[in-house]
Formats: structure tokens, sequence, C-alpha cells
């Protein structure tokens, strides 16, 4: 409905209950320490409104939503502000300080990502790019482009035209590069604003169900067949880790991004060292293929979950498994929080970014 319900979490009953404009409420996220509460409705012309959550009262109408449908929803981890993908193509970006929404002239966004003072957008756009001379290919589809917009007054920085499909996109919080894969069989590293990649990755002969930056700033991919390959942070070719027989759905990287474990449909999780590029005997959890896999902080327990439904907790010194408690949905994504306390199911594959709230429990 239209009502937003806020919980103390020691009492069943709302601390506050907002009522929206909206027709539905699709969305709701605490900004600005918790103190505040952005709601966002769902079809076009519905508000984005702003709530005290100390006081319960109604702030302030941010905007309004210029097409149906909320796709992404994208909190600072530090600034006030708020990056909304809705719709086909359109992009807003909240500034809840100042309590206003600024539409970007974005075409086709996919992607939104947050770094220090900047907003990253992934986007299939083809036309090309601003202050640059470029020739795009006659295949439009082939094309991807990614744009840089500075805060607060979110003015476009940069646009390079990207020579792949963009799906995905991920940062290093240290050196500032860009981490872009497709849908195709490797993954392109950007940096700076240069139009072209700082390099590629090799070619896997099918396509790629993970890649990230392991801890030197080297990228690591991996493909359905079980290849796992390794670049420096120069593109070099590293040692590259021994494949694993089988079939691979899933990856991830532990948090010093020394490990990495990837499950197969052969309902087994095996990790890789990324140093000496060895791999570990299989875990076997069961017949269900995994559909997703996480490590805690520690790199010590890994959490998967299975096709069948199953949430597997194992510590990989025993290699004793445990399995949690299912949820009442199909979970398909399964992550620790930042403290390994907590474990959060999902029935979806989303993007995750904790924050602290000051309390027992992550927001």
């Amino acid at each position: 409905d239209n009502t937003i319900s806020v919980f103390d979490a020691e009492s069943p009953d709302p601390v506050f209950r907002f009522q929206s404009d909206a027709t539905r409420v699709s969305e709701a996220r605490f900004v600005t320490g918790d103190s505040d509460l952005v709601s966002f409705g769902t079809t076009a012309g519905e508000a984005i409104e702003m709530w005290d959550v100390q006081t319960g009262e109604f702030k302030a109408r941010l905007g309004e939503l210029t097409s149906t449908g909320l796709k992404q929803v994208t909190v600072h981890p530090e600034r006030p502000f708020i990056a909304v993908r809705h719709g086909s193509a359109a992009t807003i970006v909240i500034d809840t300080e100042r309590q206003k929404a600024i539409a970007l002239d974005d075409d086709g966004a996919r992607r939104l990502c947050f770094y220090r003072d900047k907003l990253l957008s992934l986007s299939s756009a083809t036309r090309p790019p601003v202050g640059t001379i470029a020739t795009l290919p006659d295949d439009s589809r082939r094309i991807g482009q990614l744009s840089i917009w500075s805060l607060p007054d979110m003015m476009l920085v940069a646009q390079s035209p990207l020579s792949i499909t963009s799906d995905y996109l991920e940062v290093d919080n240290q050196s500032g590069r860009m981490m872009v894969t497709g849908r195709g069989h490797r993954a392109s590293v950007f940096t700076g604003k240069s139009n072209t990649p700082r390099f590629k990755s090799p070619i896997h002969p099918t396509p790629l169900v993970f890649a990230g930056f392991n801890n030197e700033g080297g990228l690591l991919t991996a493909s359905v067949d079980g290849q796992v390959r390794l670049c420096d942070r120069n593109g070099d070719p590293v040692r590259d880790p021994a494949a694993r027989n089988g079939t691979l759905l899933c990856g991830s990287l532990s948090a010093d991004r020394k490990l990495f474990a990837a499950g197969g449909t052969d309902g087994t999780v095996v990790v890789w060292n990324l140093d000496t590029g060895e791999v570990s005997r299989p875990f076997s959890l069961g017949p269900s293929p995994v559909r997703s896999v996480a490590f805690d902080r520690t790199g010590q327990r890994l959490l998967s979950v299975m096709r069948d439904g199953k949430v597997i907790l194992t510590d990989r010194t025993t290699e004793e498994s445990t399995e949690l408690t299912r949820p009442n949905f199909p979970a398909t994504t399964a992550r620790f929080s930042p403290d390994s306390k907590f474990v959060l199911l999902l029935p979806g594959r989303v993007n995750i970014t904790w924050k602290e709230s000051g309390g027992d429990y992550p927001v």
C-alpha cells in the first residue's frame, strides 16, 4: 500500500507509520545517519518523499519519478546522495542535504555506482561522447558508454565509449580503476578518462560467471567451463589457478581478496589460493547445484545457497557443514554482514551495501 512502517528492533509495534502520497511505495531507504527516510513511489509522476525518523514528521517532497518502474537505488556510503535508476532509461540523483532531486541526461543507464566524489553510470547508449571524437562501430548493439558525474552539482565530467555490451561495473577503491564486463567471454579494465580499455582479460572459451580485482589490483576472471584466469595490474597474465572440473555457476572473493571460491552444478564448492594458484579439495554440499557462495570476513567460513533451497554454512578448517533454517521464499543469493554476525538471504541477484547503524543490527 502507500504506508511505511519504522520499527524498533526490540518492539513488535511500529515507532512511526508514514502515509505517502504515492499510490504504492516500492522502496524506502534510511539516510543521513539513519535520522531520515526517503521513499519512492512506483509509477510515473509519483513522489519521492523525505521523512524525519526521529519525530515521524514529513520533511520534504524531493521530486518525482518521470517513468514507471524502480530498477536500482544506490545510497552513497559517506555522503548524502542517492542515485536512482527507473523506467527504461531515466536516472535521478537525490541530494538529501539540500533536499532536491537532479535528473541526469543519461541514456539507457544499466548500472550506477558511487566512487568518492563521483557517480559512475554504465549505459548502452550509442551517441558520441561529449568532448571526444569517436567513430562508433556499425553494430551499435555492441556499444556501451561510461559516464562520470561530479558531486554535488552533477556536472558531466567525462563520457567514454566502450567496445562491449555493458552489463556490470566494479571500482577498485584503492586505485580508482574500473572493471566492466559484458555478456561475452572477457572483462575490460578502464582507468582515468581514457576512451579505450587499459587492458582486457584473456578470452575464455565460455561466458564469464565472475570477474573481480584481487588484493594486488590484478583482474580475476572465471568462466562456466571451470577455467580461472588471473592478470596483474598491468594486464599481463600470471600463473593461472588450476582449472576446476565441471560447470561453474557462481564465484566470490574473500575480504582480503586472496581467496576465490566457486560453486558448480555438481553441488560442490572449491577454493583457490590466488597467491599460490592451489585449489582445495571440493566441499561436497549435496546433489543440488550451487546458486550462490560467499566468504565471511575471516575467509574461514563459506555460505552457500543451493538450487533446492538449502542454505549451508561450511567451516573450511574442519570441513563441517551446517544447514541453516530455510527462508519462506526461494533464496538465490546469500551474503554475510561485514562483522559476519548476520546472514542476508535474497530472492534475486541484487547488489548489497551494508551500513553501520550504531545499534545491534545492521541496516
